[in-house]
């Protein structure tokens, strides 16, 4: 009897020890596994995925060693746009409800229904804020009352929040509230001064969650309709020192997130204004190979930029001597093309190049092939279909520092150049070289 009650103990106990993330996405079919995720300040780690039942329903286990913190569903795919994230406080069961083109409803979990609740709650009066600055003529007593409801309700919450992980999301999200009306122009610029007033970069529970993130965001690109280069950098100037210096990671981070933006938009300007003042120091200072190598071939291949040169072997009258890109002379365009004897888009695009360029003068268009190649004895043979082509060796293959600074990271990659060897198109793929060529005077 004494082994059976104790038995009975030790599943009681450990029951008690366990709690679940569990709910359900609708409709079914829509969805197949659920994938949870422990979410970190270097990134994310996969812990387990949960089939969706038929009704469905899903659900996890999670053992007293689960860890509290910021975890995160993945329900679908694009994984970046299909996911969202959770506050796990080691002591409650988590349960959701997620339907298609409705908002994510949490059923259990007083950190993630506190959350919900406070953010609905503060966009009431931030709406009325909005609207009340839209309007000609500005009322006092209306501005009063707006005040006094935002200051009540982050107060509130804040006292609600107490002892949880949730507390550390509400005061980091506390808005900017004047003491007394303002002009719209002060109210706005008072608004870009303290944006990042009340949030700690250097927390680690904000840095694993996607809050910071969608801060940054707004505050760079949501803030006025129609933004120009200006205010982008004082935006970029205002976020790297509210992050600080003592931060140098956690700025990296987010600079780099901007700067793959601009990258994005192809806002070649602001990108390069962030790697020059910003990320080549920080990537040096912690010694971040990758993305150093990452902004600088940006840097190197932007349009208008001089191609980087490199040394270019040459047979004259017999002899053999070496030039270099930029010593090239009587072509009005320049065609880099990198590319690999053992790359099949390589061999199926090159042809194609080589017919379009039969009745083409060497004085329009004078092509430079650079080999990636891991060894010389199949480019030596490929090379022979290509006699029109200026041909450079680059062994080493992906390791090779010319197309490092080049930033190739797949062939064949094609460069046209101007006269001055000035980058002037990028074309994707043959297709799109064809047809600018076509079209060039």
């Amino acid at each position: 009897m004494k082994s059976i009650f104790s038995f009975l103990l030790l599943c009681s106990l450990v029951a008690s020890a366990q709690h679940t993330i569990s709910g359900t996405f609708l409709p079914a079919e829509n969805f197949s596994n659920i994938f949870l995720y422990k979410s970190s300040p270097s990134g994310s780690t996969y812990i387990e995925r949960s089939a969706v039942q038929p009704d469905g329903s899903f659900s996890f286990t999670l053992d007293d060693k689960t860890k509290a913190g910021i975890y995160k569903l993945v329900y679908n795919l694009p994984v970046e746009e299909n996911n969202f994230d959770l506050i796990y406080d080691g002591n409650e069961n988590i349960k959701l409800s997620f339907e298609t083109g409705k908002e994510l409803v949490f059923e259990e979990s007083q950190e993630n229904m506190l959350w919900t609740s406070y953010l609905k709650s503060i966009n009431i009066p931030m709406n009325a804020l909005s609207s009340f600055y839209s309007e000609e003529k500005l009322e006092a007593t209306s501005y009063t009352k707006i005040a006094h409801n935002l200051k009540t309700i982050q107060q509130d919450f804040e006292e609600k929040a107490e002892g949880l992980l949730v507390l550390e999301f509400i005061k980091a999200n506390k808005p900017y509230i004047p003491s007394e009306m303002e002009a719209l122009g002060t109210y706005f610029n008072h608004v870009r001064e303290t944006f990042f007033r009340s949030i700690d970069f250097s927390n680690p529970l904000l840095q694993s969650s996607d809050y910071l993130t969608n801060k940054v965001l707004t505050f760079v690109f949501d803030l006025v309709s129609n933004p120009n280069n200006e205010f982008y950098q004082e935006q970029i100037d205002r976020l790297a020192t509210s992050i600080g210096n003592d931060n140098k990671t956690v700025q990296k981070n987010y600079l780099f997130l901007l700067w793959q933006q601009f990258v994005d938009m192809k806002n070649n300007e602001v990108a390069n204004y962030i790697s020059s003042r910003y990320l080549e120091k920080l990537a040096n200072d912690t010694k971040d190979k990758m993305l150093l190598e990452t902004i600088v071939a940006h840097k190197n291949t932007t349009l208008g930029s001089v191609a980087q040169n490199f040394d270019i072997p040459l047979t004259e009258n017999g002899q053999e001597i070496t030039t270099t890109l930029h010593d090239l002379k009587g072509a009005k365009q320049y065609l880099l093309i990198f590319w690999s004897s053992t790359c099949g888009h390589c061999l199926n695009e090159l042809p194609k190049l080589r017919d379009f360029l039969k009745d083409v003068p060497k004085e329009t268009l004078t092509v430079v092939a650079f080999g990636m190649e891991d060894e010389d004895s199949p480019w030596k043979a490929v090379i022979k279909k290509f006699p029109e082509f200026i041909h450079v060796l680059g062994l080493g293959k992906w390791n090779n520092p010319i197309s490092d600074l080049y930033g190739v990271q797949a062939t064949p990659s094609y460069f046209l150049l101007d006269k001055d060897k000035k980058i002037i198109a990028k074309p994707e793929d043959v297709e799109a070289l064809l047809n600018l060529l076509k079209s060039t005077p």
